[in-house]
């Protein structure tokens, strides 16, 4: 199973992270998981304008964020 997390980081502040855990998941596959980062991409380019950097993770159980 695998936790979708998705990280949007300002250009010019990149400490300043955001990070936006999924509230769907736990997921079966990673692809799954990949599917649902693809699916948050999509409303983060909607909701936040840029310039701004995205990283994600599909993290398996046990894993410390």
């Amino acid at each position: 199973m695998f936790a979708a997390i998705l990280m949007v980081c300002p250009v010019f502040a990149a400490q300043e992270c955001l990070q936006l855990t999924d509230n769907r998941g736990p997921y079966l596959s990673e692809d799954a998981c990949l599917v649902r980062i693809e699916e948050m991409v999509t409303h983060v380019k909607a909701t936040i304008p840029p310039p701004y950097a995205l990283y994600y993770r599909c993290e398996p159980p046990g894993v410390k964020l």
